[in-house]
């Protein structure tokens, strides 16, 4: 299965702030791992891939979805710092696809606040938009999307951006402390 790349990122960079309705949860977990909670990676080349050059870890949800099949967590590299969780399952068309979000997104909204559409102005063409679900005031958001280039996929990400930005630092200190050693 073709992973979509995680472009979700672009969107907490986004000046919009839509406003969300009445008390709503804060963003905190997703498939039973809590953003932000420290999560010890398993070792070996089956126990991750790569999506936009940052490992995303294999894992198996407390709480499963009958949309999803495969789930993913992407930490901060020093810390281990749940950053994103995704989940991903087959469309398995369009349509299909987009009736799978539409289902989702009642549940996602009473829960987190309103949603809105961003469709990404560069992204690849293989994708639809994003339904998106943000709460600025803890720079966590939530998107849902459908696309794929012969197989559609549904795919849902949770991301906290400041733990996003650790991870990068974090990454960042791991390449200069690699440089170093190779000076040294």
């Amino acid at each position: 299965m073709r992973i979509l790349p995680v472009a979700l990122l672009a969107f907490l960079a986004l000046s919009v702030t839509p406003p969300h309705a009445g008390a709503v949860e804060p963003i905190e977990d997703a498939f039973g791992l809590r953003i932000g909670a420290e999560f010890v990676p398993l070792e070996g080349p089956d126990a991750f891939t790569t999506l936009n050059g940052s490992r995303a870890y294999y894992f198996a949800p407390e709480t499963p979805s009958p949309f999803f099949t495969l789930y993913l967590a992407q930490i901060t590299p020093i810390t281990h710092l749940v950053h994103t969780v995704i989940a991903i399952g087959p469309g398995p068309d369009l349509q299909t696809c987009l009736e799978h979000r539409a289902n989702l997104m009642p549940g996602l909204t009473e829960r987190y606040g309103k949603s809105f559409t961003f469709e990404p102005p560069a992204g690849p063409a293989y994708e639809k938009d994003y339904e998106i679900i943000l709460q600025a005031d803890q720079k966590r958001g939530v998107g849902v999307t459908c696309g794929g280039n012969a197989d559609v996929i549904l795919q849902i990400i949770y991301v906290d951006d400041v733990l996003s930005d650790l991870a990068e630092l974090e990454r960042l200190q791991l390449a200069s402390e690699a440089t170093d050693k190779l000076v040294l």
